[in-house]
């Protein structure tokens, strides 16, 4: 005799109820998509139509579960990273200028996970406000590759020629002029950074990772981390003596 219970009878879905749930997964399937299909960069031949219509339905639902995202799913054309980097320099006449530790986000530094996406939205938000090129021309460190390697996607608007690199000893910029709520948001990064590191001044760089074309890997020979990938623009020199 056994002493095992036997399972209750299982509890059949009515026909309407089963349409209905259907009904809900298709309606959730067609709102993850939407946010890749409606979100710029758009497919080659123009804006999707269809994105643009479907999101005029879904945003209420798609804001209450947080789908609208702009990952697009890493595809087909992943675009440039965008990074922050940061030079500090200190009353004793020392600095410290372009070592990997002050560039973020660091995929070998910031760990977890986690830790390395909230740098990484921290970068992003400073691109999705004020790319590179809304930015007025200023000193800059790098090279831009050449845009007739790049493919269309990557190449972007025609950089602006940066101006020639500030003369040592004369003053840098002591405010960002791109959009006021980007520049304030930059400004409490620095305010941040010397505070924690104690240091008389910050100089913070937009760095743009440029992503090499096919061409460019057979070619070239370039890597993904060759240096003439980089771009930096000056976004603020900072003094704590010129906090507001």
């Amino acid at each position: 005799m056994s002493l095992v219970a036997a399972p209750p009878p299982a509890v059949a879905w009515s026909p309407w109820l089963r349409a209905a749930a259907s009904l809900a997964i298709a309606w959730h399937l067609v709102g993850v998509m939407v946010a890749p299909l409606s979100t710029p960069p758009r497919f080659e031949g123009g804006d999707s139509v269809l994105g643009a219509k479907l999101k005029e339905v879904y945003l209420p639902y798609m804001t209450a579960l947080d789908l609208n995202h702009a990952y697009k799913f890493f595809a087909p054309n992943p675009g440039n990273s965008h990074l922050v980097r940061y030079d500090l320099y200190f009353a004793d006449g020392t600095k410290r200028v372009n070592r990997p530790e002050q560039i973020f986000p660091d995929r070998v530094g910031h760990w977890p996970r986690l830790l390395y996406h909230r740098h990484f939205m921290l970068t992003e938000f400073i691109n999705d406000f004020a790319p590179e090129w809304a930015w007025p021309p200023g000193p800059s460190s790098t090279e831009t590759l050449p845009t007739e390697t790049l493919p269309r996607s990557v190449a972007g608007p025609t950089p602006q020629p940066a101006a020639p690199p500030t003369p040592p000893g004369e003053a840098l910029p002591t405010a960002a002029s791109g959009p006021p709520h980007t520049a304030t948001y930059v400004r409490a990064m620095a305010d941040y950074l010397a505070r924690k590191h104690n240091a008389t001044r910050v100089d913070i760089y937009y760095r743009k990772h440029l992503l090499p074309s096919i061409e460019d890997f057979n070619r070239v020979g370039r890597k993904l981390d060759s240096p003439e990938s980089y771009r930096d623009r000056l976004l603020l020199s900072y003094t704590p003596e010129s906090r507001s």
